[in-house]
């Protein structure tokens, strides 16, 4: 066994809870992030409110102190509760739910942008459930086998071989400009 080696790649990443200042994903190493929607809200009195949702965004931007060349062109949204895509996915394609990565004009990566209005219009319908429970969105980095090949196929794979990761801004209050962001544009309807 003298010409046998093996090396070992251990990582030591103290586990982060949601809500603070940074948040880790990283594809083979299998760091990904949790973002609870509404966390601090009534979603019964949000739901009240006979909203037409025109279009909903979450928005992460990437902290360039942390950021390498190493950024994953794309990040992958899903249904963390039920591990399963979000209703957007299914309804506009991938395409338009977006996650690229958008670069600054200095070409440094600068945020990821989500579309999410199906998601976000689905779980503020008047019709809607009011203990909703699938309010945790997933965050991870995109793996090909995300993609959904058929109407049906919602399940989210934990298959990811790209080493690519990022270091986003999370909820920390001093950082203003560059926390998530829930963008929502819409129509109050009159009854």
């Amino acid at each position: 066994f003298g010409a046998i080696k093996s090396n070992v790649l251990k990582r030591d990443l103290a586990p982060h809870q949601s809500g603070e200042d940074r948040l880790y994903v990283q594809g083979a190493a299998g760091s990904m992030a949790t973002i609870d929607l509404f966390k601090n809200e009534n979603i019964s009195d949000l739901q009240k409110n006979n909203w037409l949702i025109n279009d909903a965004s979450l928005i992460f931007y990437v902290d360039q102190f942390a950021a390498s060349n190493i950024a994953p062109e794309q990040l992958f949204i899903y249904n963390y509760d039920d591990n399963e895509q979000i209703t957007d996915v299914m309804t506009e394609g991938l395409a338009a739910v977006g996650g690229l990565l958008e670069r600054d004009d200095k070409g440094k990566p600068y945020r990821y942008v989500f579309k999410i209005t199906d998601y976000i219009s689905k779980l503020l319908s008047l019709n809607a459930p009011i203990d909703l429970e699938n309010k945790t969105i997933g965050l991870k980095v995109y793996n090909p086998s995300d993609t959904p090949s058929a109407i049906d196929d919602v399940k989210i794979r934990d298959y990811s071989w790209t080493p690519k990761g990022v270091v986003l801004f999370g909820q920390d209050p001093s950082f203003v400009d560059k926390r998530v962001k829930l963008e929502i544009s819409y129509t109050k309807i009159n009854n």
